[in-house]
């Protein structure tokens, strides 16, 4: 059929004559069935965006082999934008979007933007590209489902191809709204005088304002049945030789339902290679949602294109694991690091990026890249996220609602919380609702994190109720708290201009996860204490018990009774492997009066007794041979409660939490190399505690602490 050369067509690509490659922007023909006639066919994945649809598309061989798929960012035939007096939109600006669009993704692909990963990912149609770089819109393009073939719209009146009408004095004339003013299109043939019977303007639908010379899309192709009944149908027309002709152009009118357009005004287009899966639908999974929780979700919502991602990242992922430390303490830790990750991501691309129309429909536009199967680490760990839509030019922009920094610095604040609090038990919507509420109290500033649930810890996950009666080490809090701070910052914008800036923002956000990565794959300095061995328990029984014996029967009476008030504060055993010997002494009294007290104790064991007070406040330290704790090597704390004799496994407590515990314990610890037990710092200085090698020394302690009398 009849083209004019000077409007690109995306036919070649479609349908290519002798080429061993095609784009295939339809999918199965289950889309395309009659049992759906008026459904669009092609397969939608967003239209959020006033300006914009996305669509997926593959990039097929000649035997209908996979190369690359891939995403179409179309223009839309009808924007979901009301101009007005204040912000008015006009054909003209959109052009300038389109224009600015495919500059920038090819600045991106240079590197040289925050989206660059975007940009080295965008696919050239050399078509629509002209000598001085720019690009023009492809032709309008139809399909008829029937047939499976795609198709210029042709005049009704001469079979030539419709263009776009920018001719403001003929539209104007014809009482129609001016190209360059508005936001309005309306095809026609240029060849064929307006006041021509059947023929004028055609629009996908009609609008109030529109004159009577105005026709639909369905008046359009109803019209088609001039161009077969004269003889005027062009080359190419699908209903020139269909046996189906005379029920599409007939009393039946199938037509109607079985040819759908593209684009019915000529379009930009943007070819970018597939993403994997909606922001929106990845941070749940980032939180701890599982595949099964997602697809009962979308299922609800009735989002079969999103299913389909969502099923396709299974079968990604399949194989790889989704987290590093998943099931440990540590998983809080990932989690944060990947939502700031992506938070940095998005963070940069708004603003960086052109300022997009509609603000509100960002997070909408937002898409996640995970690669295929390959790569070491798991799942979630490798990932690109990029913004599917096109933005204002910086005139278009000026003045507009969401384009001052100040607005757009409180939809990143919002953006924040959502992604750092939205959880299955705590929608968006209640997020959103609580901070506004906070906002309105006048909480911007000197807000306590610590003290609102909203922002409690636990929330960074998709089932906050599972992690709820965790403790969280005091850095982790910090570093949640330090989170929130960067968010606060964004939404409240009630900061000087020299003690904030965007710079200092990116330098805080980068320091916050340089300390998580430091926490998740830097070992601990002083690794925690291992889980004690319970088979040891009977050895360690009965070698105290043999020494509680002895010490019973051997003590002399007037060492444990006080003639004053009784202020009994511990009694410490040490066990070492030098030469048996028991050591008692005050540790209040001694720093005071330096006296000593001694007393032997036969029986190898040597008791001293320190200080003025010994009799009444005694703590009391017992070194016993090596034989009686041959391959003792284990720490082992064993306390004795004031409601019985009970034996309890406990971590080595502090030197402060020793002094101040009213029970008995006795705490074993594990050989060291070549130095002695050292009593508390309190203890008098014992004077010629018997000859002892340092080489024979096993510093095993054993701590008894009486009931606080």
């Amino acid at each position: 059929m009849n083209q004019n050369t000077s409007v690109p067509s995306l036919l070649p690509y479609l349908e290519p004559d002798n080429a061993k490659i095609r784009l295939d922007i339809i999918g199965t023909p289950a889309d395309t069935t009659e049992s759906t006639p008026k459904r669009f066919p092609f397969r939608v994945l967003n239209e959020s965006s006033p300006l914009t649809r996305l669509l997926r598309a593959e990039i097929l061989t000649d035997a209908g082999s996979l190369v690359q798929q891939v995403f179409l960012l179309v223009q839309k035939d009808a924007y979901r934008y009301q101009p007005s007096e204040l912000w008015p939109l006009t054909n003209l600006d959109v052009e300038a979007c389109w224009q600015q669009a495919h500059s920038f993704f090819s600045v991106a692909e240079s590197g040289k933007t925050a989206i660059g990963a975007i940009g080295h990912n965008v696919i050239r149609l050399g078509e629509a590209t002209t000598t001085s770089g720019s690009r023009n819109p492809f032709h309008s393009l139809f399909f008829c489902t029937h047939r499976r073939v795609f198709f210029h719209p042709p005049c009704p009146g001469c079979g030539q191809n419709l263009f776009l009408c920018k001719d403001d004095p003929l539209l104007l004339s014809q009482g129609l709204s001016a190209y360059s003013s508005s936001l309005r299109r309306y095809l026609y043939c240029p060849s064929c005088p307006p006041a021509k019977e059947g023929i004028g303007f055609y629009v996908p639908s009609l609008d109030i304002a529109d004159s009577g010379g105005v026709r639909d899309c369905s008046g359009l192709i109803a019209a088609w049945r001039f161009l077969l009944a004269g003889g005027l149908a062009p080359v190419g027309f699908p209903c020139l030789n269909c046996p189906e002709r005379d029920k599409c152009h007939g009393p039946e009118n199938l037509a109607a339902v079985r040819i759908i357009p593209f684009g019915f005004y000529p379009f930009h287009m943007l070819v970018v290679k597939a993403m994997t899966i909606r922001a929106a639908d990845f941070l749940p999974l980032v939180s701890g949602a599982s595949m099964d929780d997602m697809e009962s979700r979308l299922l609800e919502k009735n989002e079969p294109a999103r299913l389909s991602a969502l099923s396709e990242l299974r079968l990604l992922v399949a194989e790889r694991d989704l987290f590093l430390f998943d099931g440990t303490e540590k998983h809080f830790l990932e989690v944060l690091y990947l939502k700031l990750s992506f938070l940095n991501e998005i963070t940069e691309m708004i603003q960086t990026g052109p300022t997009p129309l509609d603000i509100l429909a960002t997070l909408d536009c937002l898409w996640v890249r995970i690669p295929a199967q390959g790569s070491f680490l798991p799942g979630l760990w490798s990932f690109r996220v990029g913004h599917m839509d096109i933005g204002l030019t910086r005139q278009a922009a000026m003045g507009r609602p969401g384009a001052h920094q100040a607005q757009i610095s409180y939809f990143l604040g919002i953006v924040w919380f959502h992604v750092l609090l939205t959880n299955a038990s705590q929608p968006a919507a209640a997020v959103i609702a609580e901070l506004a509420g906070i906002l309105e109290n006048n909480l911007e500033t000197g807000t306590d994190f610590t003290t609102t649930p909203l922002f409690a810890l636990e929330n960074i996950f998709w089932n906050p109720a599972a992690h709820r009666q965790k403790g969280f080490p005091f850095e982790w809090k910090n570093l949640w708290e330090k989170t929130l701070g960067l968010a606060w910052a964004l939404l409240t914008d009630n900061r000087p201009a020299a003690a904030w800036s965007f710079d200092k923002f990116r330098q805080d956000l980068s320091a916050i996860r340089k300390e998580i990565k430091k926490l998740l794959f830097v070992e601990d300095v002083a690794p925690a204490s291992a889980a004690i061995d319970l088979s040891d328990d009977r050895a360690i029984h009965k070698i105290l018990t043999g020494i509680i014996g002895k010490w019973e029967t051997a003590f002399n009476p007037s060492h444990t009774e006080a003639s004053g008030p009784k202020d009994i504060q511990a009694e410490t055993i040490l066990l070492t492997r030098g030469k048996a010997q028991e050591t008692l002494w005050d540790a209040k009294t001694t720093s005071q009066t330096r006296g000593k007290v001694q007393e032997i104790v036969q029986d190898a064991e040597t008791v001293i007794l320190a200080g003025d007070r010994a009799q009444e406040t005694l703590q009391e330290t017992v070194m016993v041979s090596k034989d009686k704790l041959e391959g003792l090597e284990k720490m082992v704390v064993i306390s004795k409660v004031k409601t019985g004799t009970t034996l309890v496994g406990t971590p080595i407590p502090t030197q402060e939490k020793i002094e101040d515990e009213p029970c008995e314990t006795i705490i074993l610890s594990g050989k060291t190399t070549g130095k002695p037990c050292v009593p508390p710092a309190s203890a008098p200085k014992v004077e010629n505690p018997g000859a002892v090698d340092e080489d024979d020394i096993l510093s095993e302690t054993v701590i008894l602490r009486p009931p606080q009398k």
